[in-house]
């Protein structure tokens, strides 16, 4: 622009810093303009995505009312149809829960005598069979009916505690049973309905049991250190 610098004076030193100032501003401003638009971008695929949560959620919310309505509706009928007996008192109602139906009766196999053939030596054959575990709080039982008397009980108050310590323990679990099962049959009301009673069976079953407890080995070898075993479990 100038041919030889000694020909420059004040102003055109001034002008010249004037454009560079205008050059670096408008740098600058294309800096600051280029990282919000990435901002504006990364703004608009979280608020999408957040979005998709939140659909999912009000899916889910959804999916669980209609479940409460359900179940609530049970629980109604229920202490409608039996909890309303005279002189049930409402710690009783409170109580009264999943009844604890016994297979026939059968020996326990502790009293049960074990009936081998002839020609297998009862020193090396023997039986185990294996029952579950309840959990730690419900009482005792003897042999494959849970109870010798095939009696009804009632739940206690620590035996519902104690299924809804084990639900609390594996909750983050058992929440995504619930939503897989129940999810996966959303679109047909009637699969929908046979998903809630499958869950409702598998989370009955998993509280209710901490585990299985041998009781008898059945053996058949005739080497008593070297043999096959059929264990019940």
């Amino acid at each position: 622009m100038f041919s030889d610098e000694s020909e420059w004076n004040l102003a055109d030193v001034n002008y010249l810093l004037g454009i560079l100032n205008q050059k670096k501003q408008r740098l600058e401003a294309d800096s600051n303009a280029a990282q919000n638009e990435l901002l504006y971008n990364f703004l608009i695929q979280v608020k999408r995505h957040k979005q998709e949560q939140l659909d999912q959620l009000t899916q889910e919310i959804k999916l669980i009312d209609e479940d409460m309505h359900k179940v609530k509706g049970m629980i109604d009928d229920h202490e409608r149809n039996y909890l309303m007996l005279p002189g049930l008192s409402n710690s009783d109602k409170f109580l009264l829960g999943e009844v604890d139906h016994a297979v026939p009766t059968t020996p326990t196999a502790k009293n049960a005598p074990i009936a081998v053939g002839a020609d297998v030596d009862q020193a090396t054959s023997s039986v185990e069979l294996s029952v579950p575990e309840k959990t730690s709080e419900d009482t005792p039982q003897d042999g494959f009916n849970g109870s010798q008397h095939g009696a009804k009980t009632l739940w206690c108050s620590t035996s519902l505690a104690a299924r809804r310590k084990r639900i609390h323990q594996h909750f983050d679990d058992l929440e995504k049973c619930y939503f897989a099962m129940r999810q996966g049959d959303i679109s047909t009301s009637d699969k929908s309905h046979d998903a809630l009673e499958q869950f409702t069976e598998s989370l009955a079953k998993f509280t209710k049991f901490s585990g299985f407890r041998p009781l008898a080995t059945l053996s058949y070898a005739s080497d008593i250190y070297n043999g096959s075993s059929i264990v019940s479990r």
